[in-house]
């Protein structure tokens, strides 16, 4: 459990890797006021140095994440690796994010949009980012939560992985109960706000935990700047978290 706890917290740390030495952690968050009901999750996960904003003192908390970006945060967050190959999708061949969609492919973590095509440049959907933590959490040995009722229906396959997310209480005010019917929006796109919230549980006794240790940050903060190159976009660093 803490061992999956850790990896999912370092996805965001991952994307807060800013693109110059003179980050964005050094100023105040001006798009995210006090009365946010995210305020304390970023607040708490910037103090850790986990989370850094897209320009100096803006986190742009209502910005989406693409499938590519989601597909890199977590091939590097669980460090996964690519194990060459064809690309399994033509449409990644020549995309920046191709082995990190590989590795997390290879791993049975992404799937492709058709058998054919991965859509790298979409939105990735609430469903999708929240299956793919679901089903490395899956294999680390945790056990989904039981069926649920759903206001706004998920696609099939992503049933279970929702449901595991809402019983192990891996999300924040994005997601509702109306006497025992849940909405989780999953045909959504995720935004950066809703993903932190997603990365930080809650204990039993209704307190956050930090989810990841400084020297955990700070290892994989070094692994990520080995896997950087000069030829991947900048605004593919930092735009998550």
């Amino acid at each position: 459990m803490r061992k999956f706890l850790i990896a999912a917290a370092a996805m965001i740390a991952l994307a807060s890797l800013p693109c110059t030495g003179i980050g964005a952690a050094t100023a105040d968050f001006k798009d995210v006021p006090v009365t946010s009901p995210y305020f304390d999750y970023i607040h708490d996960l910037k103090t850790l140095g986990v989370v850094d904003g897209i320009a100096e003192g803006i986190y742009g908390p209502k910005q989406t994440l693409t499938r590519a970006q989601f597909a890199k945060f977590v091939s590097i967050a669980f460090q996964l690796k690519d194990q060459g190959g064809p690309a399994p999708f033509p449409d990644i061949r020549v995309h920046w994010a191709a082995a990190y969609i590989r590795a997390a492919y290879q791993a049975g973590i992404v799937n492709g949009t058709s058998d054919t095509t991965f859509s790298p440049n979409k939105p990735v959907k609430r469903e999708e980012a929240s299956v793919m933590i679901w089903r490395y959490a899956k294999k680390q040995g945790l056990a989904p939560g039981g069926a649920l009722n759903f206001s706004d229906k998920p696609d099939t396959w992503a049933a279970e992985g929702i449901s595991g997310i809402i019983a192990h209480g891996w999300y924040g005010p994005d997601v509702t109960q109306d006497s025992g019917v849940w909405s989780y929006r999953p045909q959504d796109a995720m935004t950066r706000e809703e993903a932190v919230r997603l990365n930080q549980p809650v204990d039993e006794r209704g307190s956050r935990q930090p989810v990841i240790a400084a020297g955990t940050v700070s290892r994989t903060l070094r692994s990520a700047r080995q896997l950087q190159t000069d030829d991947e976009p900048c605004e593919y660093v930092h735009h998550y978290g």
